[in-house]
């Protein structure tokens, strides 16, 4: 049996159609996927631009710290140059000031033993048997010693005045008593120990703030037995009055020399 040419190409005709809707399709999840494709890449471009771009802020944050440090580096390195510089030119002043000292220790033991006699006999016949035999052995032990202990001597007592201020309170024949502290001189008199408290009170209170370790050095020459003790009994006294108004921060200490006539 024979088919018409008319009737088999209309059975043709829905072939074609589906044919055409097929490629069509493909064609469209093609130009899908190369869409895709292309957003991915233009993604990835713009992340690995951003990445770059990132590191090269990091870089630059980088090198400015770099470049701070370098800057802080050269500073300390100039103040330490000039730390050097004032600490040699101390050095050097230091190294002065030490020959000055020793210079001037020398005139001091130049001038140490010759005192006059009359002033030595009357130095010991102030003091006990026992001060007597100690104080000649500390005289014939400093005019034994070799010059460089003398002066390392004195200038340990010399360190010692750096850290500690010393008061010196000295009645005289006439009963006038001279206090010596902080570069400064006064006179007063003073018959009882409420007079002596109060005299020396007065002058701490207008003296500068003293160090941590004040020591009063009491002594007499040919001065009344009564002035003589109202300065022993006034300055127990006042030493606790102004350790107490120092708010205890500063000790007051006190030492009783007695007899001590001054060096003619």
């Amino acid at each position: 049996m024979k088919l018409s040419r008319r009737k088999l190409s209309f059975q043709l005709t829905p072939l074609l159609d589906l044919l055409l809707i097929v490629i069509f399709a493909q064609y469209m999840e093609v130009q899908e996927t190369a869409e895709t494709q292309a957003v991915e890449v233009a993604q990835k471009l713009n992340a690995a631009q951003d990445t770059a771009e990132l590191a090269r802020l990091q870089l630059l944050a980088k090198l400015e710290v770099a470049e701070q440090e370098r800057n802080q580096l050269q500073i300390e390195r100039n103040r330490l140059q000039s730390t050097m510089q004032e600490r040699e030119t101390e050095i050097s002043d230091e190294l002065r000031q030490s020959r000055e000292e020793i210079q001037e220790l020398g005139e001091i033991l130049s001038r140490l033993f010759r005192l006059p006699q009359e002033t030595i006999k009357r130095v010991l016949a102030a003091r006990s048997e026992v001060e007597r035999d100690e104080l000649r052995r500390e005289i014939e032990t400093m005019a034994g010693s070799r010059a460089a202990e003398m002066v390392k001597h004195l200038r340990t007592w010399r360190e010692l005045l750096k850290r500690c201020d010393v008061w010196d309170i000295h009645i005289g024949d006439d009963n006038l008593t001279t206090m010596t502290a902080a570069g400064k001189t006064f006179k007063f008199r003073a018959e009882t120990p409420e007079r002596f408290n109060a005299e020396i009170y007065a002058r701490y209170k207008a003296l500068p703030q003293p160090k941590n370790l004040v020591i009063l050095l009491v002594s007499w020459s040919d001065a009344q037995f009564s002035v003589r003790q109202a300065a022993i009994t006034g300055v127990a006294e006042v030493t606790q009055k102004m350790y107490d108004d120092s708010d205890r921060r500063t000790r007051f200490e006190y030492a009783i020399l007695g007899f001590s006539p001054p060096l003619q």
